[in-house]
């Protein structure tokens, strides 16, 4: 809503929420200044759900997706899942978190299992729900971006020098291309 920032604190196993001020100081959040994670998780990244009432964080360390619920001014925890497929057993760390412009679903990449985890979020709970792990045609996907309201999955490969697209299509996942590009970390992609 423009009156608050998170910052993920990877070392800290926080997030620091601030208040942003009338002329764009920074203050403590009074009431929540700080959210912890269990210890060794390594919060990364921060998405807010498009009604405001859920916020979720993947955990680079951790390998999940930790769902956090806003009550009175709190956000409260109400959930994790973890982004690795069942059969994966090496060592991976998670990237980067996005919801579609829906809300209905959400997505987190592995570095590692090189792959990106696809669910579905409940309207009314926000749980997630995995659907599939979309593999991402190549290694390190540190970062991607929902294009086309949702409709194009960017992933940018950073060990393997490729940028892969996928169509989207509910919780189906389409690959069209690979493009050669040297060690691609971060896709701004204009809407």
């Amino acid at each position: 809503d423009g009156h608050e920032l998170l910052v993920a604190d990877l070392g800290t196993d926080h997030l620091y929420r601030y208040q942003i001020q009338v002329q764009g100081t920074l203050r403590p959040h009074p009431i929540q200044p700080k959210i912890a994670f269990p210890s060794g998780q390594g919060p990364r990244h921060v998405v807010f759900h498009p009604n405001g009432k859920f916020l979720y964080v993947v955990t680079e360390l951790g390998n999940r997706v930790f769902q956090f619920t806003l009550h009175d001014g709190i956000w409260e925890a109400s959930g994790s899942w973890s982004t690795l497929p069942n059969s994966f057993h090496g060592d991976n760390l998670a990237a980067d978190i996005h919801l579609s412009p829906s809300g209905n679903y959400l997505y987190a990449s592995n570095r590692g299992a090189d792959d990106i985890a696809l669910f579905t979020v409940e309207a009314n709970t926000g749980n997630l729900t995995l659907q599939a792990h979309i593999p991402a045609e190549g290694k390190g996907p540190r970062n991607f971006a929902l294009l086309a309201d949702g409709r194009y999955l960017l992933i940018a490969n950073q060990n393997s020098d490729n940028l892969v697209l996928y169509s989207i299509e509910g919780s189906h996942a389409t690959f069209i291309s690979s493009t050669p590009i040297p060690s691609p970390v971060c896709i701004c992609a204009r809407q």
